[in-house]
């Protein structure tokens, strides 16, 4: 999630997996069209959607009031200990929410109290909802975990405001101080994080999302009150040897973020790691895009953030009408294109120049589908003069093994194993 404001081998049987529901594609189509918000230039006139296309919809849209709700189910029970610091990667298993959405397990307090958090490169604070909350999701879709701070013994009060806003809207509370627990094992004391109270900006991603709260893995630097991430805190306190992670996003599984190193059961090759632009985002730069080998002129010497927290690939509403115009797709406004599912096989390469390699994508790389319904998985958005220009989102790095390495400053990709 874009926020506006300002290796070692892992083949250990002692790995935490923890099993997710997974939310039906059809769900997940209509949440995204339905969801009312124009990311798009405030300039740009959308066409409504087609009469038939809209009653499709609406039929999508009543299978929300009608489908049980997914929960959280684990395997494992577990009284967390901060008497023993472990400096391993550890794996989180993270599941894929219909090919958009991803979030994984952590605890917070004493004794742990559980939530389902997105574990964001695009921001670097941590928060989830505080007992009470008002505009905290709505139980009939899914009932959020709360944190209860009298039920937590290591609780320290801070008070201090909380106010962030992301690419979809603002979030809202006050500050405090716990304990934390990632993947069962890497422990981080007094780790400072939000309560929230408000989280009504979030609108449709958090009402239908499967999702309590959001942890941020990029720098310090864009957190707000300047607060040491997890990440960080963790390195700190030698749980970590290494302050890098890695994401694996399975399109048709369970997805994995590995945290203190990668997992190299994951990918094949090597590593092409590339510098950052700042110690901000997980920002680099972005030499080109191109459509069957032919650069777009409007994206050359862009920047781009590489986000796990944002569902698409998202860049300029001019550049990303053109791609969608040389794939056969449909503007229905809000800043989403619909192609013909038929079309997808037959549509041009889309290629991220990246420090002078291509990284490709087939149509049917950047496609969502319920149904006959089917939707880009990229999509167009404006950030600001001085922001970056595309966001490489999770349907950019489902197709690469992605590494994060703090103390190097470096964001890099591999081929995926089963590719």
């Amino acid at each position: 999630m874009l926020l506006l404001q300002s290796e070692n081998r892992i083949v250990d049987a002692s790995v935490i997996k923890v099993p997710l529901h997974k939310i039906p594609d059809e769900k997940m189509v209509s949440n995204h069209l339905l969801r009312g918000k124009d990311t798009g230039s405030k300039d740009k006139k959308y066409p409504k959607p087609q009469i038939e296309k809209t009653r499709t919809l609406k039929k999508l849209f009543q299978q929300i009031h009608s489908n049980t709700w997914m929960h959280l189910e684990s395997t494992t029970t577990k009284e967390s200990s901060f008497d023993t610091l472990k400096a391993k990667p550890e794996n989180i298993i993270i599941r894929d929410i219909s090919d958009v959405q991803y979030f994984g397990k952590v605890e917070i307090g004493t004794p742990p109290q559980i939530f389902n958090v997105i574990f964001d490169t695009g921001s670097s604070n941590l928060w989830v909802p505080e007992v009470g909350c008002q505009n905290c999701g709505i139980d009939a879709f899914g009932p959020k975990n709360k944190f209860d701070p009298n039920e937590s013994s290591t609780y320290v009060a801070d008070g201090s405001d909380f106010s962030i806003l992301y690419g979809s809207g603002p979030v809202s509370g006050v500050f405090a101080q716990d304990n934390l627990v990632l993947a069962n094992d890497i422990e981080v004391k007094n780790q400072t994080f939000a309560m929230a109270d408000d989280i009504s900006g979030l609108g449709f991603t958090y009402i239908f999302g499967g999702f309590d709260g959001i942890l941020g893995m990029a720098f310090r630097s864009i957190s707000v009150d300047h607060i040491s991430t997890p990440i960080e805190n963790a390195f700190a306190q030698g749980t970590l040897d290494d302050e890098v992670f890695a994401f694996y996003l399975g399109k048709d599984g369970p997805g994995e973020l590995t945290i203190g190193g990668v997992d190299e059961t994951k990918y094949t090759g090597e590593f092409h790691m590339i510098d950052l632009v700042a110690t901000t985002y997980w920002e680099i730069q972005l030499s080109s895009v191109k459509v069957d080998c032919k650069a777009l002129p409007q994206t050359a010497g862009n920047t781009a953030i590489v986000d796990s927290g944002t569902s698409y690939i998202t860049g300029p509403v001019d550049a990303v009408d053109e791609i969608a115009k040389d794939m056969g797709a449909q503007d229905l406004g809000n800043g989403l294109y619909t192609i013909d599912c038929d079309k997808a096989e037959t549509a041009p390469i889309i290629s991220f120049e990246i420090d002078g390699l291509d990284y490709n994508f087939k149509g049917e790389d950047l496609v969502l589908q319920a149904g006959n319904i089917c939707i880009l998985t990229i999509s167009s958005g404006y950030f600001g003069p001085y922001g970056p220009k595309w966001i490489l989102g999770d349907s950019f790095m489902r197709k690469y093994y992605t590494k994060f390495d703090m103390q190097k400053k470096q964001v890099g990709f591999a081929s995926l194993a089963d590719s």
